[in-house]
């Protein structure tokens, strides 16, 4: 089922910016493929919780990661590099959120991915995703791994999205 809201999530982030498969993907960890462009855009599941109830109440989580390629800098000259490339984060940060924050096509299209993937049945999704924050901006030398990965520095946003809910009887399981 996670497969579902990921799948639609991304191919909103897609049309919403106005980007292409090179620039937006599913990647385990979020980790972004080793010739990436500029920046890219992964997205990985997160999280699933269950309630505790007589039906199978599902809430899903996913993690959307927005990486930029940074230069390389003199200790003691970094702070104006990284002020202006923070600042370019925090943009595409806003158009990532808004692209996603409560959307309900990206729910109605998991539904439709869900009988796309034969799971009629199986339960919709009735609540989209909802941002729920970030951590702080990462530098990490090591994000960027591969034989032809540019070793350049990059900075790294993680972005939360939370509250996808699903319920399903026990009875449709298969």
């Amino acid at each position: 089922m996670i497969e579902a809201l990921l799948e639609a999530t991304r191919d909103r982030l897609i049309d919403q910016l106005g980007l292409s498969e090179f620039e937006v993907g599913i990647q385990p960890d979020g980790r972004p493929p080793a010739v990436m462009g500029e920046f890219y855009i992964s997205l990985d599941e997160a999280s699933i919780q269950s309630s505790e109830m007589g039906f199978l109440q599902e809430k899903y989580a996913i993690t959307v990661w927005f990486t930029l390629r940074s230069g390389i800098y003199a200790n003691d000259r970094k702070d104006g590099p990284y002020l202006l490339q923070s600042k370019l984060l925090t943009k595409w940060e806003r158009k990532i959120i808004k692209a996603i924050h409560g959307r309900q096509e990206i729910r109605q299209s998991a539904n439709d991915l869900l009988t796309e993937y034969g799971l009629t049945g199986s339960g919709e999704f009735s609540f989209p995703l909802y941002y729920g924050g970030r951590g702080k901006t990462r530098t990490p030398g090591e994000w960027i791994l591969g034989e032809t990965a540019d070793p350049s520095p990059c900075m790294v946003r993680e972005l939360s999205f939370n509250g996808g809910l699903r319920t399903q009887n026990l009875d449709t399981i298969a």
